[in-house]
């Protein structure tokens, strides 16, 4: 998940666009966090997760 990101944000900005990439990514996982209610990804139980049928 977090790798492609990462060789996206080296190539359109060496290192400084890995970090801002990682930093993108940083704040999108607290922001969902958030919205779950939980202040740590350790917070995180299987009642956050909905399973959905896949179409066939």
């Amino acid at each position: 998940m977090l790798g492609g990101a990462v060789l996206y944000g080296v190539a359109a900005g060496g290192s400084a666009g890995a970090v801002r990439a990682l930093t993108i990514l940083r704040g999108e996982i607290d922001r969902t966090l958030a919205q779950l209610g939980c202040r740590s990804i350790g917070e995180l139980h299987r009642r956050h997760v909905r399973q959905v049928n896949q179409p066939q």
